[in-house]
């Protein structure tokens, strides 16, 4: 519930973030963050995407990525960002994956 996401076990993760949205205003842009800390209370951005939202109500779609070395389970975690504003309307479906979080270990660390 607090948004921010802990692993399994350690080891080098890939984070994937994918979000889709419809810029509500010309104007609009948004950035996508990956934020991870290894002290459990310091966020450092690891990752960022940015979009111009190039027109009113055409369907965008964002991804990033970032590597994490996870070492410790209890102090290492991610969190998600946006500064998608009033201007951004994010899309959500009860029966497509519009928006999404991967964590794929890729090995030990």
């Amino acid at each position: 519930s607090s948004g921010i996401f802990t692993f399994p076990s350690t080891g080098i993760y890939l984070v994937t973030a994918r979000v889709s949205f419809n810029p509500t205003s010309a104007s609009s842009g948004v950035t996508l963050s990956i934020l991870g800390t290894a002290n459990n209370s310091s966020f450092a951005e690891l990752a960022k995407s940015t979009s111009g939202a190039s027109g009113n109500a055409r369907p965008e779609v964002m991804t990033c990525n970032a590597m994490f070395d996870v070492t410790d389970v209890s102090t290492h975690k991610i969190k998600f960002a946006t500064n998608g504003g009033t201007y951004i309307t994010y899309q959500g479906s009860s029966t497509i994956n519009n928006n999404s979080f991967t964590f794929l270990k890729l090995g030990d660390t």
